[in-house]
């Protein structure tokens, strides 16, 4: 068996799902506190970034413009 076919969760692995976390937690604790509660829109992108559609980057941008404000 060579060294390619071990897959390990590295500490930086670990880490950097922590960051990601972090982050989607902040992401939606800005939302939820500047609207009454997250909008069809919104969703639609988290779900997307959930399974992968959207990178956390490309939601943080949208979060920084005020895209999920509701009316």
């Amino acid at each position: 068996m060579n060294g390619k076919d071990n897959k390990f969760i590295s500490q930086s692995d670990v880490e950097a799902c922590d960051a990601r976390r972090k982050s989607v937690e902040n992401a939606m604790a800005i939302i939820l506190s500047a609207t009454n509660d997250p909008d069809e829109s919104f969703l639609e992108v988290l779900n997307s970034y959930i399974f992968g559609e959207i990178t956390l980057e490309e939601m943080e941008e949208r979060i920084d413009r005020f895209e999920y404000l509701g009316n």
